[in-house]
C-alpha cells in the first residue's frame, strides 16, 4: 500500500487487527506485531499463528528490523516481560524527574502522560482529581501546597507499581 495515501496507516492497522484479532498474545501496532506468551512454549506457539497468518495475508516480515528469543521488549511505551506489560522504564523515569508544572499546558501534559498508565494504577483519578480542576477553563492558575501534594502523591502511585 502507498504510504502516500493520508489514510494508509488507519488502512493498514484495520487489516493488521482483523488478521490478528483472533490470535490470543499478539499485540499489533501499524507494522509491529508482537506474540508473547507465558511460557517458552506458548511463545513459540503464538510465534507460529503469527506466521502462518502473515503467509495466509502475503506479509513478509523484514529480517533486520525483527527481534527473537528477547525477554523485554519495549512498544509503545510498555515493555512486555515474562511477568507480563508494565510501563516502559524510560518512561517512568522521565515521569518521575517531571518538575512541578508552571502553567496550565505543563500540566495538560503531564496528566496526558501519566493518564497512559492508568490501567497499572487503580486510583489515578482520585489522586489527581484536584489537578484536574486546574486546567478547566474558568480555574485561574494557581499552584498550591494541595497540588504539590497531588502532583507527588501520582508520581509514587507510578512508581509503586513498578
Amino acid at each position: 500500500m502507498p504510504f502516500g495515501v493520508s489514510a494508509a496507516a488507519a488502512i493498514f492497522q484495520r487489516q493488521s487487527d482483523r488478521m490478528f484479532r483472533n490470535l490470543k498474545g499478539v499485540a499489533n501496532f501499524v507494522h509491529d506485531i508482537v506474540p508473547s506468551g507465558k511460557t517458552e512454549k506458548e511463545h513459540l506457539e503464538n510465534l507460529r499463528k503469527v506466521f502462518e497468518v502473515m503467509r495466509e495475508n502475503g506479509i513478509h516480515a523484514n529480517k533486520k528490523k525483527c527481534k527473537f528469543g528477547v525477554s523485554r521488549i519495549s512498544y509503545i511505551g510498555h515493555d512486555f516481560v515474562p511477568g507480563g506489560v508494565m510501563p516502559s522504564q524510560d518512561k517512568v523515569r522521565a515521569i518521575k524527574k517531571a518538575p512541578e508544572p508552571k502553567n496550565v499546558t505543563q500540566l495538560k501534559s503531564y496528566l496526558g502522560g501519566l493518564g497512559y498508565y492508568g490501567r497499572f494504577m487503580p486510583n489515578l483519578s482520585s489522586v489527581v482529581e484536584k489537578l484536574y480542576k486546574l486546567t478547566q477553563k474558568d480555574m485561574t492558575w494557581k499552584w498550591t501546597n494541595t497540588g504539590t501534594t497531588a502532583f507527588n502523591k501520582s508520581k509514587e502511585l507510578l512508581l509503586s507499581d513498578t
